[in-house]
């Protein structure tokens, strides 16, 4: 499209409120809009549905309600602004349906800013004329950030990329997770759960934990085996003691002291000993059977002749001696060593049976045990070493007269093999003490095992997606490095938003009020004359102009809760509606000075853009006179029509050629008569409403008491009478009494004087 000097506006309205159709488009050079309407035309439902921009949709069945035309089920809002090189800056379309919420077909180019009296009511009233704080703390960025655009685009990009990545990582882990763990019943109350937290792994801070024993299949094996425990399965039992350590060294020691010890060889002759020895349990055996028998030889029952029983007698006598008892000692000795050898082959045996047990109920029932062994217990050594003291037992029972010297390595080896196997024993039985105790507490053996799975679990994880892991926190310390880079270089150029609303705000109130009412940036609270009292409260003290003002102050300062970045300023789009309502014809002129202001108050936003709704037609003169607004328009049987502006009383006007007259800049003319009595009358009903009966006279004479031409002058030659040639009057008269005027407006308004004094510039 070829470019224009102008900016092309379309607006269409359908069934809101008082309108039921209206389309117009509007051409312009400036986005500077006038629209004058009376009362119940529809201009308010026009700031509304701008306001409805801002809301983003909120409550916005309710606000439906309020806007749709009666008896109608839908309405439509349509604004578009094709700048003058023909792009379509804006095209919103707001869809409106009774019952449902509010359908906006995009997101808004510009930044809206409405003030009606529905912002008044939800913004200031409620709040008690306090400002709200939620939206006033942070930071508008400077101007610097508008270089940033490239980083932030990639910076979205980035975020994007990591989106994509985390939802389907998410997906994958998720179902891995639930397939692991889903059919363990609590597994999620274990502490180790946590680490499988979808969070917890995508965190670049993730836990490095020691590799687990088993992997997570394994470990689920072992919770299926814990499962299966009979509840009437028996105790493993324990191994048998062997040998008390004590009794056993003794045992040793008893026959290192009868072999070592000599013993006297008695009368009888050594051969008959031999047989005797060799025989001796046999000869005890029938001697004690001879005192039952009466000298019959218990086994043949022959009567014993002489010869016989002094051979018993002999041996008797032997029997009797040490000699003798010693023997029997060592044999006794001997004995229980065999007892010891035959019980360390039970105990060997007993042993082997343990380990069989250990190993069945470890491998079924107990997986944490699964590792542990019972250690064989051979009695071999021992057994070997035991033998040997036999012969030296029998040679001692030989030679009872010859000391027999058991080496000291066999002794040593005796007793450390037996503490061994004695260890070995007590090691084994302690081990079934605690795999009996499991089988016993299987609640903690399966909460030991769901611990283990988790942990494997995690491990395996950390594996299986380990590519997938390694990009995502790669683009996550990317996309947190251009973060951090563009937070730095923001910070460079920042302002409080704080600072700039309250700023905004006093200035404002300057205006209006010249230091009267400020806001205190601490307390955001309204202070009168440098002072505030918490037993008064404002809205009682405020008169309804006063209150509005503030409403307006309050609006301009909460433009910066719009901003975020300086760049925001250029897009601000103020949306007005009748800010004058009680005010007095000078706060009215301050207003209008506020609006030709906007650039001073919002230097960063360049060209203003405005939409400025009244019913007042002296507010919209002065819009006019002014070029605050640059397309005047009229709202008038749901129509958008040109305004002309002769149609408006031009105080202004008039105010501004006799200041011109008074400061010699023009000279008067035939309509300057004309100009002063509009300015006197308009004064009259404005500043002493009490003498607008009496008229112009009694106002000059109270006023102007000491200039007799004034009256005569304006009342002959702003009237049609017949006039001669001669000037009536000379400039210089003229120009005095234009300045006696101008003198009094000035003490009464002397904002009026001021902004004549600007216009002039």
């Amino acid at each position: 499209m070829a470019s224009s000097e102008k900016n092309i506006i379309k607006l269409e309205i359908n069934n809101i409120a008082p309108i039921e159709h209206l389309a117009k488009q509007i051409e312009t050079k400036e986005l500077k809009i006038g629209i004058l309407g009376k009362n119940g035309s529809g201009k308010t439902f026009i700031s509304r549905l701008f306001r409805l921009l801002e809301k983003n949709g909120e409550d916005s069945e309710e606000i439906t309600q309020k806007l749709l035309r009666l008896k109608k089920e839908t309405g439509c809002f349509k604004f578009k602004i094709i700048d003058k090189d023909g792009n379509d800056i804006e095209d919103i379309i707001i869809d409106l349906k009774r019952g449902e919420q509010i359908r906006f077909n995009t997101k808004p180019h510009y930044i809206y800013h409405t003030f009606n009296n529905d912002y008044i009511e939800e913004n200031i009233k409620k709040a008690s004329y306090a400002i709200r704080n939620e939206n006033i703390s942070g930071y508008i960025l400077g101007k610097e950030n508008i270089e940033l655009e490239s980083e932030r685009k990639k910076l979205e990009e980035c975020e994007n990329e990591l989106a994509l990545i985390e939802k389907t990582l998410t997906t994958k882990l998720s179902n891995y997770i639930y397939e692991k763990t889903n059919h363990i019943p609590y597994i999620v109350s274990i502490k180790e759960y946590s680490l499988l937290n979808i969070k917890n792994i995508l965190s670049p801070d993730r836990l490095n934990i020691e590799k687990t024993k088993k992997n997570v299949d394994e470990y689920l094996k072992d919770y299926e085996k814990v499962k299966s425990v009979p509840d009437d399965l028996s105790d493993i039992q324990k191994i048998k003691e062997l040998e008390n350590y004590e009794d056993f060294s003794e045992l040793i020691q008893l026959v290192i002291s009868y072999c070592e010890k000599k013993y006297s060889i008695n009368t009888l002759a050594l051969e008959f000993k031999k047989k005797i020895k060799s025989k001796q349990e046999f000869i005890e055996s029938g001697i004690s059977l001879l005192q039952t028998t009466n000298n019959k030889c218990p086994f043949c029952e022959q009567v014993l002749g002489s010869s016989a029983i002094e051979l018993i007698d002999r041996y008797n006598e032997y029997l009797n001696d040490e000699e003798a008892k010693t023997v029997k000692e060592l044999k006794i000795v001997y004995g229980k060593i065999k007892g010891v050898i035959e019980t360390l082959q039970l105990l060997e045996n007993n042993n082997a049976k343990r380990m069989n047990d250990f190993f069945e109920y470890k491998t079924k029932y107990i997986p944490s045990e699964e590792e542990i062994e019972l250690n064989e217990l051979s009695s071999k050594k021992l057994v070997e070493d035991l033998e040997k003291l036999f012969t030296y037992i029998e040679e001692k029972i030989n030679n009872l007269n010859t000391s027999i010297i058991i080496p000291k390595g066999l002794t040593n080896s005796l007793l450390a093999t037996f503490e061994e196997l004695e260890a070995i024993r007590v090691d084994n039985n302690n081990k079934i003490e605690i795999i009996n105790k499991k089988k016993d507490s299987l609640k903690n053996e399966s909460k030991s095992i769901k611990r283990e799975i988790c942990k494997s679990a995690y491990i395996q994880v950390l594996d299986l997606f380990e590519e997938d892991l390694t990009d995502y926190t790669r683009n996550g310390k990317e996309k947190n490095e251009l973060a951090l880079k563009i937070s730095s270089k923001e910070q460079k150029q920042k302002r409080s938003r704080s600072k700039a609303v309250t700023e905004t705000i006093n200035t404002i109130l300057n205006y209006f009020f010249g230091g009267k009412y400020s806001l205190d940036e601490s307390q955001y609270k309204l202070i009168f004359n440098k002072n505030y009292d918490d037993s008064y409260k404002v809205e009682n003290v405020l008169s309804e102009g006063e209150k509005n003002i503030i409403a307006f102050a309050y609006y301009m300062g909460e433009t910066h809760c719009k901003i975020t970045n300086e760049a925001d300023y250029k897009k601000l789009f103020f949306i007005i509606d009748d800010p004058i309502s009680s005010m007095d014809f000078l706060h009215v002129y301050t207003l209008s000075g506020c609006l030709r202001k906007l650039k001073n108050i919002f230097p960063e936003m360049g060209n203003e853009r405005l939409i400025l709704l009244t019913h007042n037609v002296d507010f919209m003169r002065i819009q006019c006179s002014n070029k605050i607004v640059s397309q005047k328009m009229r709202l008038y049987d749901c129509q958008l029509l040109e305004l002309n502006e002769s149609f408006s009383i031009p105080y202004v006007d008039h105010l501004f050629d006799i200041f011109k007259i008074s400061e010699n800049k023009i000279l008067p003319n035939h309509t300057t008569a004309n100009s002063i009595r509009h300015v006197i009358e308009t004064l009259v009903k404005f500043n002493d409403i009490s003498l607008s009966q009496a008229g112009v006279n009694v106002y000059i004479q109270k006023y102007f008491s000491s200039n007799v031409t004034l009256y005569s002058l304006i009342n002959d030659l702003s009237h049609g009478s017949w006039k001669s040639e001669q000037e009536p009057i000379d400039m210089v008269t003229y120009r005095d009494i234009c300045s006696s005027i101008i003198e009094h407006i000035h003490s009464i308004y002397p904002h009026q004087i001021e902004f004549c004094r600007h216009k002039m510039k």
